[in-house]
């Protein structure tokens, strides 16, 4: 199994803390207006895709702007991947081996191939600013 807990065999959920944003208000048409991510912090350890992480790793989930949360909320069942993708850019992994890591933790977790395809071309896209204008590797 690709997820676990370290010591356990199972898991069905992601035992998180939730880090409420300190700064909210509301802009146009009611949205919410944050200077900070929500964020969650992992609250044992866990081995996904082969890589341990432990309690406390803080992550924003799936960065997703808040207009298309309907169809793509931060928290859904791709959790496990955001975490593992965030932590292996986190631990100075090139943005392209998380996302490939990203991708095989989404297939591995039955995500449906339209919503892993547009995910995937996200990070990607998102992969390829943050190397090309702010000089972290691709």
């Amino acid at each position: 199994m690709v997820i676990a807990p370290a010591s356990a065999v199972d898991i069905r959920e992601v035992p998180v803390d939730i880090l409420l944003p300190r700064h909210v208000s509301r802009g146009p048409f009611g949205l919410l207006r944050k200077k900070e991510p929500t964020r969650y912090r992992l609250q044992v350890d866990m081995i996904i895709g082969g890589h341990h992480i432990p309690a406390g790793f803080i992550t924003d989930g799936a960065s997703v702007p808040q207009f298309l949360w309907g169809m793509f909320p931060p928290v859904d069942n791709y959790l496990p991947a955001a975490i593992v993708h965030d932590y292996m850019l986190v631990m100075g992994y090139p943005w392209s081996e998380a996302n490939a890591m990203f991708d095989r933790i989404l297939k591995e977790l039955n995500v449906a191939t339209w919503r892993r395809g547009a995910m995937g071309i996200s990070t990607k896209a998102y992969g390829w600013t943050r190397s090309t204008f702010h000089g972290e590797p691709a």
